[in-house]
Parts: C-alpha cells; sequence; structure tokens
C-alpha cells in the first residue's frame, strides 16, 4: 500500500481538515546523507506528518474498533475540552453527597472537524450511572451533551465510574469520561434532588428537601457555599433528638433566572470532622416564553444564484402567538412569517448568495405572545462560485 493511502488510513479527517490550511501548495524535500540525491515528496504528505507530530496522534486513539493502551489519550478526548492536549480521562466529582442523592451532570461535546460525527456507543462501568447524548450526529462545529446521572442510593463510600463514548463510524476512538462520588451512609437526602422541574421564565420557585444525620455525632449544618446558580438557601433544624438529626433546606429559585436547563450543587457546610460538605443536587427546566429549534441555521456551500431553504420551530407557551416581523435578515438571507396565529410556528429561512464568503446574522423574531416575546436564531451561511 502506497504512503499516502496508510496515512489517510491511519489519520482520516483528522488530518484533512488541517491540511490545506498549512500546504496550499506542493513543497520539495531534499534529503541528504551517505545516500545523497534529491528526493521529492508531495506537500500534502509532508503536512500530514508534520500535523501527526503537533498533534500527537501517531498511535493513539483506536482505528479500526482497536482498544488504545491505557497510557494513550484517545483523540476523541478532544472533543469534551479545550485542553491541548487532552487529558487522559475528563472528570467530574460530586464530592461528598448523602445517600440517596440523584446526581447530574452534562459533559459538553464539541465535534471540532470539518465533516460530521457519530456517537455510536455509549457504555458504562455501574450500573449506578445512566448516560445518553442529546443527540447521534453532530454537524460540523456543532455542540451537544453527554447528559449523566448518578444514582447514590446504590452504593456508599466512595465510587467512581468510567464512561466510554465511541465516535465514528468511518474513524473511530472512544473518549473515556469519569464520575465520582462519595456517598455518606449516616446521612440522608428526601427527596433524592432539589428538582423544580419545569418553571415559567420570570417566575420564583421553591422547593425543600430534608437532611438526615444517624449517628452519635453533634452532627450540625453550620452554613452554605457560595454557588453560581440563581438561588437562595435557607436551612432550618426540625428535629435533634438521640441517634437522628433532621435539617429542612429550603432553595428558592429567583425569578431573574435566566432560561434553559438547570444542574447544579449546593454545597452545605457541617461540623463533622471526617467529611465538612454535603453536596445537594438542582435540577430543573427554565423555560422561556418562546423557544426556537434548531437553535442555529447553517447553509453550506451554497452556489452565488442558487436558492436553498430551512425551516426553524418557533414555540410559545402553550396559546397562540403571531410573529410580527422579524429583523436581521438581508445579504441574500429572507424569511417567510407564517400568516395566522398558533401556538407552534414554522418559518421558512431562505439563502440567495449573491457573491461569495461566508456570512453570519442573528434573526430575531418580535411577537405579540406575552407583551412583544422575542425569540432568536443563528443563521450562518457561505456562498461559493
Amino acid at each position: 500500500m502506497s504512503l499516502p493511502s496508510v496515512m489517510q488510513r491511519e489519520f482520516g479527517f483528522l488530518f484533512w481538515d488541517n491540511l490545506d490550511k498549512i500546504a496550499p501548495r506542493t513543497v520539495h524535500v531534499r534529503r541528504t546523507g551517505l545516500l545523497g540525491g534529491m528526493a521529492m515528496m508531495h506537500g500534502r504528505i509532508a503536512a500530514m506528518i508534520a500535523v501527526a507530530g503537533m498533534l500527537g496522534f501517531f498511535g493513539t486513539g483506536s482505528i479500526h474498533g482497536q482498544t488504545p493502551p491505557a497510557t494513550q489519550v484517545p483523540w476523541a478526548n478532544k472533543f469534551f475540552t479545550a485542553q491541548n492536549p487532552p487529558p487522559p480521562v475528563v472528570v467530574h466529582d460530586f464530592g461528598t453527597v448523602p445517600y440517596g442523592t440523584m446526581l447530574s451532570h452534562r459533559f459538553p461535546i464539541t465535534n471540532i472537524y470539518a465533516v460530521p460525527m457519530q456517537i455510536t456507543e455509549i457504555r458504562k462501568t455501574c450500573g449506578c450511572v445512566n448516560a445518553t447524548a442529546t443527540t447521534q450526529t453532530l454537524q460540523p462545529r456543532e455542540t451537544a451533551t453527554i447528559d449523566v446521572t448518578m444514582d447514590a442510593r446504590k452504593f456508599t463510600g466512595q465510587r467512581t465510574v468510567t464512561i466510554y463514548v465511541t465516535v465514528g463510524p468511518k474513524f473511530i476512538s472512544t473518549a473515556l469520561l469519569q464520575v465520582s462520588a462519595f456517598s455518606r451512609a449516616d446521612v440522608m437526602l428526601s427527596p433524592g434532588q432539589v428538582n423544580f422541574g419545569v418553571v415559567p421564565q420570570g417566575q420564583a420557585a421553591v422547593q425543600s428537601v430534608e437532611v438526615q444525620y444517624t449517628g452519635q455525632n453533634p452532627f450540625q449544618i453550620t452554613g452554605v457555599s457560595a454557588n453560581n446558580g440563581p438561588f437562595e438557601v435557607v436551612y432550618q433544624e426540625t428535629m435533634r433528638q438521640r441517634g437522628r438529626i433532621v435539617y429542612r433546606v429550603n432553595v428558592t429559585l429567583k425569578a431573574d433566572a435566566p432560561s434553559g436547563p438547570i444542574s447544579e450543587q449546593i454545597v452545605l457546610q457541617t461540623n463533622d470532622s471526617s467529611s465538612k460538605q454535603v453536596s445537594v443536587q438542582v435540577s430543573g427546566l427554565i423555560q422561556a416564553p418562546l423557544a426556537v429549534s434548531p437553535g442555529t441555521v447553517k447553509f453550506d456551500s451554497v452556489r452565488v444564484g442558487n436558492i436553498l431553504t430551512q425551516r426553524v420551530i418557533v414555540r410559545g407557551s402553550g396559546k397562540p402567538f403571531r410573529i410580527l416581523k422579524v429583523e436581521g435578515d438581508g445579504d441574500g438571507i429572507t424569511v417567510e412569517l407564517p400568516p395566522v396565529a398558533m401556538p407552534v410556528q414554522i418559518v421558512n429561512i431562505r439563502f440567495q448568495p449573491g457573491k461569495t464568503g461566508n456570512l453570519s446574522r442573528r434573526l430575531v423574531f418580535q411577537t405579540d405572545l406575552d407583551q412583544g416575546a422575542v425569540a432568536s436564531v443563528m443563521v450562518e451561511a457561505n456562498g461559493v462560485p
């Protein structure tokens, strides 16, 4: 097999995505030594070797389904972190949690290459963990998440679980994710997390959980560590008797919380010298009056003069609404607005490039819903000859 075919098979789209940036033309390589003479090497092959050296990809990842040795870093780990080089394992530690806690975390995954990528398999090493992908196919530069839940009712003490996320299908690598937690048998949470469910944006909400200590120590909750979530936390002791202490923890979701999913942890400080912190999971969804799907529309490589149409769905809070106008169109981007009020609106977005080049626009839909609620979608387009 020739050198180009071997190199392409082993490194695939990873290198072809970068070659045009560093090898726009043929270069010549002079070789000296005992044999002397001149050798000619095509620029793409030389660049491929250079990229392999820079990215550290000789002998990494898994090709054609082979499992990499534990000492090597899978190239798929690059999709989960901005670190360069990526760590051998992408880790999230929930810390010390009460027994019975339902934990959750989202690992963002971004397709950093110029070709679509599929998540072909997700495996984990413990039944106490579930992991799902929000989408199975990622377009170039698209971001999704691997949503992980960990059930601390199914173990006590320290538990570390590895999650294997395989991408492909043509060029295969398996990223290594890891979640860990210490489940305290003497501290129990009921219910297993603070779950706000679905809350309309602009409204405050309150949820409560009980933290129960069983043991002979004079257990106390002494404070709440600062958290990044839009919450206010108040705790109160409701029972103290021999061998059993109970606290009620009230968590208030602030009215100015931004829309989107909630996945945070509140850290309670205690007087327990063996474990001074106890984490409580907070989850939910703050629903905006309007939601647009997908959030980004891409028109890739549309020839000048041609027309391509894509659709977006604009959802309201359940009652009919009209889209009154759109801002941000132009330069070949046009929008066809539905003529009647409906709870769900389907909007056609067209792109007809008048010249070559890239275009990025944010379209803003103004509606008659809830005193003029607005929604937006990002349009990324590319006109070619």
